[in-house]
């Protein structure tokens, strides 16, 4: 009989999270019950963590990004000023899942089965997608987690870890100004993804903050992941671009055209980051995006141009 594919929906994230944690949570028990697995330093980092993350995400929000979101990120996160990530992060501890993949990633710890072997006999690293994110508030930076379903390598996993519909692919702590993502910069290395992911949830976060821009809703359980017992189910908060706000209309450049304004007809100025300051001593960072608008007297020729800003 042919296995039932996991569902991937918004409704479905506390059962996807649930299925996750139960994965987990066997392997935490072969790595307690197998004390000469790995050298013991490396053992009892990893029962730590394990430990630390089986507690920590079932309390977590649950959160579902639209692709409409990602694409916003993925489009704006080139010109994102500095920001403070103790000033945005929605929350202390939350998941949250994506509709589709926000990029690809090295899949860091992955199985030895799992390595590209190149022609010249070097092992790299397989490119997974990443279809969400488990972050949580520390004393020290926001730790952000990389979540991939793993679908070309789920077969490479244990049998006690196949059934998790995503796995953790790699971990980046964000602490103070995170430097801007160029989505044409050449990637050479893992360091250079974490970087991208920070400014990517960065972005995101950012767009989750403002009323006009996004939109939330709660979400019931669909059909497929509701229990059957009656149990009450976490709530989810999907997160989507407000439609009154095109994906044509996030267009951002990198230069302005430089342009005294006509008062005598109405123009386009595309949307924007504008850098605010705020925290303690106005010294944290959180910028806000400015939608598209038309500025000019009212009453005037709409020109086709579109002033582009920077900030």
């Amino acid at each position: 009989m042919a296995r039932q594919k996991s569902p991937w929906s918004a409704a479905a994230v506390p059962w996807l999270r649930n299925q996750f944690i139960a994965a987990e949570s066997r392997q935490l028990d072969f790595w307690r019950e197998n004390d000469t697995y790995h050298d013991p330093a490396y053992r009892q980092s990893a029962i730590a963590w394990m430990e630390e993350q089986n507690r920590d995400v079932p309390a977590a929000s649950l959160w579902w990004a639209s692709t409409n979101v990602l694409d916003f990120a993925v489009q704006t996160a080139e010109t994102l000023p500095e920001w403070s990530p103790h000033e945005v992060v929605p929350d202390d501890n939350g998941l949250m899942l994506f509709k589709s993949p926000l990029m690809l990633a090295p899949w860091t710890g992955c199985p030895e089965g799992a390595y590209i072997r190149t022609p010249y006999g070097e092992n790299h690293l397989p490119n997974v997608t990443v279809d969400g994110v488990w972050w949580r508030r520390t004393n020290g930076p926001i730790v952000v987690k990389a979540l991939s379903r793993i679908s070309e390598y789920r077969h490479l996993h244990p049998a006690r870890r196949r059934a998790a519909p995503f796995t953790s692919v790699f971990g980046v702590g964000l602490n103070g100004g995170v430097r801007t993502y160029n989505p044409t910069m050449e990637i050479a290395n893992v360091d250079d993804f974490l970087e991208v992911l920070g400014t990517l949830m960065g972005a995101i976060w950012l767009a989750m903050g403002q009323s006009r821009l996004t939109e939330s809703r709660i979400l019931s359980p669909d059909a497929a992941t509701k229990p059957r017992d009656g149990r009450t189910v976490d709530a989810v908060t999907m997160v989507d671009i407000r439609s009154s706000t095109g994906a044509s209309d996030l267009s951002v450049t990198g230069t302005q055209n430089r342009r005294s304004p006509e008062f005598s007809r109405r123009w386009w100025v595309t949307g924007h980051w504008r850098q605010q300051a705020c925290g303690p001593k106005m010294a944290d960072r959180k910028p806000i995006w400015v939608s598209p608008y038309i500025k000019g007297p009212d009453g005037t020729p709409l020109s086709a141009d579109r002033v582009n800003v920077v900030r």
